[in-house]
């Protein structure tokens, strides 16, 4: 028998509707920050490419600026990670789009999302393995969050990475992708 939890009234939902593509908690973010990100989040990452503006972790949440990118080294288990400053994150989906390169480009096609408090141990939140849905040029797509949160005690992870597991469509371990969104619910 499910008991039923209280969600908190200062928690936000942000649910995965067809017509609210990017606009979950990393848009909340930006406009409560008024388009200063920093504030509310940290983004880092295993690597990146050159010291080119064009390549930075922050460039994920710029979904209007479709030239920019995040872009890794060529190392193994490459990954970025949002450090929610001021709030948890208890994630039901997230949406992925491809940078410009072609079908057999550098598109991601093995990963986890994984969620942790401390940085240091993390909890496998959802898992791809070969998938297709994001091979080729400036697609798009929703997942879902295979291993929602079943403690409610957690309420959420400060911690949210995307980690490559395999080589990416070129067969080489560059991770580079053109924007991601959470949705789910974000403390306040």
């Amino acid at each position: 028998k499910k008991s039923k939890e209280k969600a908190n009234p200062k928690d936000i939902t942000f649910p995965v509707t067809s017509n609210n593509q990017f606009s979950g908690i990393f848009s909340y973010l930006k406009n409560k920050s008024s388009s200063q990100i920093e504030n509310e989040v940290n983004f880092t990452a295993s690597s990146i490419i050159g010291s080119s503006e064009q390549y930075q972790p922050r460039n994920v949440v710029l979904y209007e600026d479709k030239s920019k990118s995040f872009f890794s080294e060529n190392n193994t288990d490459s990954w970025i990670c949002f450090e929610f400053k001021n709030h948890r994150v208890s994630p039901t989906n997230y949406t992925i789009r491809t940078a410009k390169w072609g079908q057999n480009g550098l598109h991601p096609r093995s990963w986890v999302i994984e969620g942790s408090n401390d940085n240091s141990s993390w909890q496998v939140l959802d898992e791809e393995r070969d998938c297709n849905e994001l091979h080729g040029i400036d697609l798009v797509h929703t997942f879902p969050i295979q291993n929602q949160i079943e403690n409610k005690k957690e309420q959420g992870f400060k911690y949210i990475r995307l980690q490559q597991t395999a080589p990416n469509f070129n067969n080489d371990n560059y991770l580079e992708f053109c924007s991601i969104e959470f949705y789910g619910q974000i403390s306040q």
